[in-house]
């Protein structure tokens, strides 16, 4: 009897042991590699800080609190670059997955994309995954639920909600410096600012795409007009496919390629499948957006290309050329140049 206790006593303990000192390995192994990861990204031109790294996690997970993390960089693929920063992330290992890297962002965080203006949001729960191949990220998984944000210096700090997203990423550098990546998105009941001004409503139920880019290698911190040229005649290009938007009544799915022409504006062209456009376009009258005499002429011309008699599927085939967005020969829309 005597013998079984002291095995009671021992085996937990030594269990116990183990699993601290593994959660100190994994831990420091933690830190090194984030050292490792930062000093990689300074050496290809990013500034890359933050303000302190607390441990913690224990018994299941190794785990470091970064406070006050900034990242930015990447003019190199991106004209503009990104940036990103966030008061709190918790990068986390498990000791049973030691592949799979762990960032959940627990604070309001700051993105730029390019030259776009800059958002900031707030997810009640963000993760993002990140597979670890041979010391290299080649994947990454982001979901997040209960997101609101808007564009910083706006008079709505919380412009668009969502119930919930998610992102996949797949990406491979190539040999010239540049970049291949895919990218699988969905949103789910995104919720639009000022109720009153969407005739079709003010949530869009569901948004979904996958994407493709490809970016050559750009000059770090040139002038916008120089990234841009250089990314046109690099051949950087994107990609849409099996995209779907459900707004209202009005369901659109198609697929696309876009690029930059000569004078570095959005060419490019794709097709469009348009289910309840009649519904859309009512609405649209309804919320005074579209005269009824135009609403009236649009759908006479999109029955006529209707796949099916009687049918509310239509398909428009459309291009995107010096600015203008046609279906066939008829011009559509007009965009504005983008001023680099």
């Amino acid at each position: 009897m005597r013998k079984w206790l002291t095995w009671l006593i021992v085996v937990p303990a030594a269990l116990c042991v183990a699993d601290v000192v593994l959660w100190l390995w994994a831990t420091h192994a933690l830190a090194s590699g984030l050292d490792r990861w930062t000093g990689q990204m300074r050496a290809q031109g990013w500034m890359v800080q933050d303000a302190g790294r607390i441990p913690g996690g224990w018994p299941f997970a190794a785990s470091l609190v970064v406070t006050d993390a900034r990242i930015e960089g990447g003019e190199q693929a991106l004209p503009g670059g990104l940036s990103w920063r966030t008061t709190r992330v918790v990068l986390s290992v498990s000791l049973v997955s030691p592949l799979t890297l762990s960032i959940s962002p627990e604070e309001q965080q700051l993105v730029r994309i390019s030259h776009a203006p800059p958002i900031i949001f707030h997810a009640d729960r963000m993760d993002v995954k990140l597979a670890l191949q041979m010391g290299r990220t080649q994947q990454a998984e982001l979901t997040a639920q209960g997101i609101t944000g808007g564009i910083v210096g706006s008079h709505h700090p919380q412009d668009v909600r969502m119930d919930s997203m998610s992102l996949h990423v797949d990406v491979s550098p190539d040999a010239s410096g540049g970049l291949d990546a895919a990218l699988r998105l969905r949103a789910d009941q995104i919720g639009l600012p000022d109720i009153g001004r969407w005739p079709l409503g003010a949530i869009v139920s569901a948004l979904q795409a996958n994407m493709r880019l490809h970016s050559p290698q750009l000059q770090a911190r040139a002038p916008a007009p120089v990234e841009a040229a250089a990314w046109q005649e690099g051949g950087g290009a994107v990609s849409l496919s099996d995209a779907v938007l459900k707004w209202g009544p009005l369901t659109l799915t198609g697929e696309a390629q876009l690029g930059l022409d000569k004078r570095l504006q959005p060419a490019g062209k794709g097709v469009a499948n348009v289910i309840g456009a009649a519904a859309a376009l009512d609405a649209l009258v309804d919320g005074g957006v579209v005269q009824p005499g135009m609403a009236a002429t649009a759908k006479a011309v999109l029955g006529a290309m209707a796949q099916l008699p009687g049918g509310d599927a239509v398909r428009l085939p459309f291009v995107l050329r010096d600015n203008t967005v046609s279906v066939g020969p008829i011009p559509l829309a007009r965009l504005n140049d983008i001023v680099w």
